[in-house]
């Protein structure tokens, strides 16, 4: 029997995508990034830089978890299918597209290193990859789940107490990667997986959650509460607490909110989203090398209109070659 589409998750997934491009957009304005600087200070793209990283990213990792279901799926079968899905774009954008371009606009964090450096220790290794980390980091979220259901499925068959119980556990090695800031993908791993699980957990529960009247209204007050927190607090020692608690109270009220209907923009969007995701972040590098003093509106334009439309254009054209695996050739992307 088919499964009927959720098409909130076509929306919410368009909706992350777009916050991530704008995001790239305007990093060079936040006070959170130091890797090109700029003489112009926008205190408005700060914060709404500061608010699009409190969900971008905990919305990407959810919708993914949201759709990961490992029963009836062979361990070999599923290492496979994530291995061609991810790890191999990884390679593949890292090596022929980030790369490149970072040699020739002569990134300074590649400057005065062998070729081989750069490769191994800085891409593969995720040094400093850019917007890479995301696709193995997905990938090991992916393989813890698989293991947990494994272990846990053999004792508990309800998937409530199940994601329950994988929250848990992804909650303790949040702790751990925050308090051992593990190095390379470890850190990323551990504070991301809880965002996966939520996923799940929220996509089993949705439709009874938003039946209910008192949820729905205590979401938007305190959505309303964290924009007013990430706006105006200043004390970094709570930075990390503030950002996870707004990001819990964000991503649930998306799942909350976010209707069930069909909008082509929408899903065209969330089809071409994995593409876009891979190729615009690196060509928002060669606007920063060569016009970071530049007029902020105009900065804004060519990395989020110009360079937003360039990367959906390759997107089309790779959906339309013999690579279209590179980017999904299915609808439901960053699944």
């Amino acid at each position: 029997m088919e499964t009927k589409r959720d098409y909130s998750i076509d929306i919410m997934r368009a909706i992350a995508i777009v916050m991530v491009v704008f995001g790239h957009s305007i990093i060079i304005y936040s006070s959170q990034w130091n890797i090109y600087q700029t003489t112009n200070r926008v205190f408005l793209f700060d914060k709404i830089k500061d608010l699009i990283n409190v969900v971008q990213m905990p919305l990407f990792f959810s919708l993914s978890g949201a759709l990961f279901s490992p029963n009836n799926v062979h361990l070999a079968e599923m290492l496979k299918k994530k291995t061609k899905r991810l790890l191999v774009p990884f390679v593949v954008f890292g090596l022929l597209w980030l790369l490149p371009i970072r040699l020739l606009i002569k990134y300074p964090g590649y400057n005065n290193l062998s070729l081989f450096y750069i490769v191994f220790n800085k891409i593969v290794l995720g040094k400093d990859n850019g917007h890479l980390w995301y696709l193995p980091t997905l990938f090991f979220c992916f393989f813890l789940s698989y293991i947990f259901s494994a272990i846990s499925y053999k004792f508990i068959k309800n998937e409530n107490i199940f994601c329950l119980i994988n929250s848990a556990l992804a909650g303790i090695l949040f702790f751990l990667s925050v308090v051992l800031h593990f190095d390379s993908y470890f850190y990323p791993i551990g504070s991301y997986y809880i965002w996966f699980t939520l996923g799940r957990l929220l996509y089993v529960n949705i439709q009874n959650i938003r039946k209910r009247l008192t949820i729905r209204v205590i979401s938007v007050v305190l959505c309303m509460a964290t924009i007013v927190l990430i706006l105006f607090y200043f004390n970094q020692r709570f930075r990390l607490i503030i950002n996870t608690v707004c990001s819990f109270v964000w991503v649930i009220t998306f799942y909350i909110f976010i209707p069930n209907k069909q909008f082509k923009i929408t899903q065209y969007i969330s089809k071409n989203s994995f593409g876009i995701y891979l190729f615009h972040s690196p060509l928002v590098y060669i606007t920063y090398t060569y016009w970071p003093n530049y007029n902020p509106v105009f900065v804004l334009l060519i990395n989020f209109i110009g360079f937003g439309s360039l990367s959906l254009i390759l997107t089309e054209l790779i959906r339309h070659s013999r690579f279209c695996w590179l980017i999904g050739d299915r609808s439901s992307t960053l699944k």
